[in-house]
């Protein structure tokens, strides 16, 4: 109960604090989205769902090295998806947050009314450290399509809202005791008592590369790694390699990268994945719940990935991202294009395809999303 009405304190705060945000000391702002998604549900069930979120970020810094930082969602949703059978699967699973921040107003059959947040954290920075304590984003990892060695805030390639990153609930301490060393420890905890993440990572800097070695415990399972970021000629060049000890199996998880902007202005990247811990035995509920908690989750061991940025027009940008399924063939891509309509207003459309008799992007269906977007 009390955080839920903290949630509804912090939600009101939020809203009405740019009166005060001309003080020094604050900073306010946020956005306000309008989307439509379109398609059908895992169980081939035809769906629409209109999403409007109003997103108010709110910082407070007492002294320059101190920040307090509050970002606030006040969603509203109405379409049939609310009554499909993926949305009863799938609701269990949408915030495994230690900490419940989440206020529904209002739920129905057609609509749901929701409150939450999505990061609350304390920072302080220093000259040579920074410790974070509460709902925050700790990214770990080079790979663009994948990340192996993010323990804390895994985010699946599927997303139609890729900029979405999941905040974790914890602790992170960031050392920086030279200038060519830094070194990171990160504790999280999820809603379920077994949902337990802490992580060591350290870094330097070997000629044009940055790597870093990291170990952990994810879940119920031990994991080391490395990854590395850095330049073959003018294209960056980097890559996750990832060991993870469960009490039934070990296996790898890796990532290249290899990314180089053309004259023309066309930015291509090109990623291949290798999962060794595919899963091949599951239910719908299984898939649902893994991919809740892990960042790859896969059916077969080999894929590649291909994306393509380019700015059309001052006002206009367009990408393309492409997975190929190298096993079983299938193809998943998902074009989308950005038009800025005016200052901080701007429409963005897009599509997702999935082609495949078998493997992973046999169980999706084609997707439509369009959005109209609006930052202050």
């Amino acid at each position: 109960m009390f955080a839920r009405t903290s949630i509804a304190a912090l939600l009101a705060f939020a809203l009405v604090l740019p009166a005060a945000a001309a003080a020094e000391e604050y900073d306010f702002g946020g956005y306000l989205k309008s989307f439509v998604t379109a398609g059908k549900t895992l169980f081939s069930e035809a769906y629409y769902l209109v999403t409007h979120r109003l997103r108010a970020r709110v910082a407070y810094y007492p002294i320059p090295e101190l920040e307090f930082r509050a970002i606030v969602d006040n969603q509203l949703g109405w379409g049939n998806y609310y009554s499909t059978q993926q949305h009863e699967l799938v609701r269990p699973f949408e915030d495994n947050s230690y900490v419940d921040m989440t206020l529904d107003p209002y739920e129905g059959s057609d609509m749901r009314w929701r409150a939450s947040v999505h990061r609350l954290y304390m920072r302080y920075s220093g000259e040579h450290a920074d410790f974070t304590l509460g709902r925050q984003r700790i990214a770990w990892g080079s790979g663009r399509v994948w990340n192996p060695t993010d323990l804390f805030n895994p985010n699946s390639p599927l997303s139609v809202e890729p900029a979405e990153k999941r905040g974790a609930d914890g602790v992170r301490l960031a050392l920086r005791p030279s200038a060519n060393l830094t070194l990171e420890g990160a504790w999280a905890i999820g809603a379920d008592e077994s949902d337990v993440r802490w992580g060591l990572r350290g870094g330097t800097t070997l000629g044009s590369y940055d790597i870093s070695l990291m170990g952990g415990r994810f879940r119920d399972r031990d994991v080391v790694g490395v990854d590395f970021t850095g330049y073959i000629g003018n294209a960056g060049f980097r890559g996750e390699i990832a060991h993870f000890r469960e009490p039934e199996r070990d296996y790898l998880q890796a990532v290249l990268s290899y990314q180089y902007t053309l004259s023309g202005g066309l930015d291509v990247l090109a990623e291949y994945l290798y999962n060794g811990g595919r899963i091949t035995d599951f239910d719908l509920e299984d898939a649902e719940e893994l991919a809740t908690y892990d960042s790859i989750t896969t059916l077969n061991r080999h894929y590649f990935a291909l994306r393509l940025s380019k700015e059309l027009h001052p006002l206009i940008g367009g990408s393309l991202l492409g997975i190929a399924d190298v096993e079983d063939g299938g193809v998943f891509l998902f074009p989308m294009i950005t038009y800025s309509m005016a200052q901080d207003l701007d429409f963005t459309a897009g599509a997702q395809f999935f082609f495949g008799d078998e493997g992973d992007f046999s169980l999706y269906s084609h997707t439509a999303l369009v959005a109209l977007e609006w930052y202050f």
